[in-house]
């Protein structure tokens, strides 16, 4: 049962129990508590508006009549913050006896938010006191009560309601109050963002968040259109991702409280310092990241109170002091708590959220036992505190230890000393098998060979002690391939180097290889050695969210394999190739050229696919970077699957710069940076790829020939001879060459050169569905 409910039900108790003076005295302490809050938060403004109300109903029976319409009056102002509307002049009780809240209030502008369940309360009450008042009010009263005047009548029988006008007005407010947040109010946000980039211009604000400019609005829908701002889809700032731009000074949060619509703040990887910024009045906030910075001081206690909706909280690698807040503890909703590499002390807080399954401490100087609701966590997350015990850790939590005896000491040396004879004599002997061994080689069924380096799965990388990528991997994970598909067949890397292999080929990232396990299907392992910039948590952390995503037309990660030297990925077996192959390679083979059906299809799969990394992955720039057609699998049915797809977060910056597509548009050329548009142009080029039938320049190196494919669509367009243009090679055209054409339209939209102007991507998606294999009545809707 919540305060509303129990606020109601001491009313009713208070007025049948005829203490009118408790009843409004309560009423009195209760509004002018809240009162001076009520302007600020919007939850207590609809607390007072039903207490009040409900004081006003219970208020004695024979002054009902005269005061249904004030108290619906007060909440019609309350509600809607509107000018007084005449009433008639009813006799009203003595001023002295009043709620205060029937006085008109000073409201602020921002209307309240009430929900269906307040007025459920609201109509509720009245007649709940009306009906209580009937039932008991013919009763006779024995003793003294008996004389005493009641403020319920006796009355001998039921009578009509006192008035008919509370529930028609209660009607009438159903539908005018505001059920819902406020409208999206972009020139508020622009306001509110350009007041904290002038806290950040010391900083470095002005040259990082160079497109923050008045007159301009950080959203168009849910198209970002400031650096580093995260939007919703009604055009309101969801978030700020203010990573990596070399921002420093301190950092203040206060103006970001009028964003009704913020969740989001991410300012890692920069060099902010001083305290931690006030983070109390932002209740709504989901996650909050501010690692790698140089923050330091202690975080007051109290900092998240009230803080319900809170779900992330990254505080690692800065230089924190002090004790853990406790006010942690009382985020219900927490589920990642990162302080490790701080100087945080103390004992860890007694987390219970059922939720919780990230807490790193590690690397501070923490001590005591770890809350038993901890203990199945990984124990690389609280290494690095000298004084921390009890599981996960192998320090059990006993009495101290006694002082040792001289002899027990001369023991324990020499003991360390033979230890450590041991360790060098090892670490001697395992580098001259490292030297010997090299290389496993596996046979061909061609009689090739190819080498594929041993992985050894007992050489786990190490961390220093104070610096680094956060949590590890557990212990029985390191140097083993781990899975993130469910449902797959689990191996290990000496299955791989005992399967049958074959060289698929070796791209611009690594060499590719088909494995045909002994027991198991057909898998593919990608080399990648151009990752080794990424730390190994960053890496994991991007696996574990590919490994989560799930669509028809996404090639799934079945597991991964972490060495700082090199990565390799692991995924399913597609038999039909890449389209590349089919549309450039592939006509000496059994499989015949692709016609206009099968055209269109893998358009519209691929184009769903693209959409579906766009929704789950809006934190990357470029949620596929690489889209071409030799990353455009076929399954048997002719169903697009999209491969290498989301790696642009892991990929050496450099690397990627000079070989992934979307680095290759035309934004990105003149820049150095991709936005959001980058892949649909990448999609437009394919589009036209497949279209024409000619391999696109844009992807192509220096040295090989290949046709600037958007220049020259466009030029033929221009000359009007736009037949020409698609692949003479495609069958099935016929009475489809509209369609055709209007296919050709939206990748000449999507292709363009001003990203301004460019298609964006769910207006393509929906005009390709809406694409038919034929022009006449009798087509037939592909999909």
């Amino acid at each position: 049962m919540n305060l509303n409910w129990l606020t109601v039900i001491l009313a009713s108790v208070l007025s049948y129990l005829q203490m009118d003076f408790l009843c409004l005295l309560f009423g009195h302490l209760f509004s002018t508590a809240l009162k001076p809050v009520a302007v600020q938060n919007p939850f207590k403004n609809e607390l007072l508006i039903k207490f009040t109300f409900v004081m006003r109903i219970y208020w004695k029976s024979d002054t009902i009549l005269q005061w249904d319409l004030s108290a619906f009056r007060s909440l019609y102002l309350l509600v809607s913050h509107a000018e007084a509307f005449p009433r008639p002049p009813p006799s009203p009780p003595p001023p002295s006896l009043l709620p205060p809240i029937a006085q008109p209030l000073s409201l602020s502008p921002k209307p309240c938010h009430l929900n269906l369940s307040s007025f459920a309360i609201l109509s509720i009450a009245p007649l709940t006191a009306y009906v209580a008042h009937h039932l008991f009010a013919a009763r006779p009263r024995s003793g003294a009560m008996a004389d005493q005047a009641t403020p319920w009548p006796l009355r001998p029988q039921l009578l009509p309601f006192p008035s008919p006008l509370p529930l028609p007005l209660l009607l009438l407010f159903l539908l005018l109050a505001p059920f819902q947040d406020a409208a999206a109010d972009p020139a508020r946000d622009a306001d509110v963002l350009l007041k904290f980039k002038e806290t950040l211009a010391s900083g470095g604000g002005d040259v990082a968040l160079h497109n923050w400019v008045a007159g301009s609005s950080p959203c168009r829908a849910n198209v970002t259109q400031w650096a580093g701002v995260l939007c919703n889809l009604d055009g309101s700032v969801r978030g700020l991702q203010l990573e990596n731009m070399s921002l420093s000074g301190a950092l203040t949060t206060d103006v970001l409280v009028d964003l009704p619509a913020l969740r989001t703040l991410s300012f890692k990887n920069n060099s902010f310092e001083g305290s931690i910024p006030d983070m109390s009045k932002l209740r709504a906030l989901r996650s909050l990241y501010l690692s790698a910075n140089e923050f330091s001081g202690a975080i007051p206690d109290a900092m998240f109170l009230g803080m319900q909706w809170l779900k992330k909280v990254h505080l690692s690698r800065n230089a924190f002091t002090g004790r853990i807040p406790g006010s942690l503890v009382g985020a219900a909703r927490l589920l990642e708590l990162r302080l490790d590499d701080n100087q945080f002390e103390g004992h860890i807080p007694d987390f219970r959220q059922s939720g919780l399954w990230l807490v790193n401490v590690s690397y501070n100087n923490l001590e005591g036992p770890i809350p038993h609701r901890l203990a199945k966590m990984s124990p690389n997350w609280f290494e690095g505190n000298a004084d921390l015990c009890g599981a996960p850790l192998s320090d059990a939590c006993g009495s101290p230890s006694t002082k040792l005896s001289a002899a027990l000491i001369i023991a324990i040396i020499s003991i360390t000393i033979s230890l450590l004879l041991v360790v060098a004599a090892l670490i001697l002997i395992a580098r001259r098998r490292k030297k010997e061994e090299e290389a496993l080689t596996t046979q061909l069924p061609s009689s090739k060979s190819i080498k594929i380096e041993h992985l050894p799965a007992d050489k786990p990388d190490h961390r220093p002690a104070h610096h680094g990528g956060g949590k590890k991997v557990p212990k029985e994970e390191q140097g083993k391939l781990i899975f993130v598909k469910e449902g797959a067949v689990k191996f290990d890397i000496q299955d791989l180097l005992r399967a049958s292999a074959e060289v698929l080929g070796s791209g611009n990232f690594g060499s590719s290889y088909k494995a045909i396990l002994l027991e198991g299907p057909a898998v593919v392992v990608k080399r990648f050695k151009e990752m080794n910039g990424v730390g190994r948590e960053d890496f994991h952390e991007h696996m574990r969210r590919l490994g989560r995503l799930s669509h028809p037309n996404l090639l799934p990660l079945v597991a991964y394999y972490y060495r700082k030297e090199e990565k390799l990925l692991v995924t399913d077996y597609v038999f039909n190739g890449s389209l590349a192959h089919m549309l450039h390679g592939g006509h000496g083979s059994n499989l015949p050229p692709l016609d206009w059906p099968a055209r269109l299809k893998i358009i519209k799969g691929v184009a769903r696919g693209l959409a579906y990394l766009y929704e789950e992955l809006p934190m990357l720039t470029v949620p596929h970077g690489h889209l071409k057609s030799s990353n455009v699998l076929l399954d048997s049915a002719f169903e697009p699957i999209l491969s290498d797809y989301a790696l642009v977060p892991v990929m050496n910056r450099t690397h990627a710069s000079q070989i992934m597509v979307a680095f290759k548009s035309p934004e990105c050329v003149q820049s150095g940076k991709p936005c959001k548009k980058s892949d649909v142009w990448s999609f437009g080029i394919l589009m036209l790829e497949i279209l024409t039938g000619k391999f696109p320049a844009n992807y192509l190196r220096q040295g090989r020939v290949g046709t600037d494919l958007a220049s020259w669509v466009n030029s033929v367009v221009r000359e009007e001879w736009t037949g020409e243009v698609f692949d003479s090679n495609m069958k099935g055209t016929q009475g489809g060459e509209g369609e055709m054409l209007k296919l050709l339209h939206i990748a000449l939209a999507c292709s363009d050169t001003d990203a301004d102007k460019r298609c964006e991507l769910g207006e393509a998606l929906a005009k390709i569905e809406d694409l038919k294999e034929y022009d006449d009545g009798h087509c037939l809707v592909v999909g």
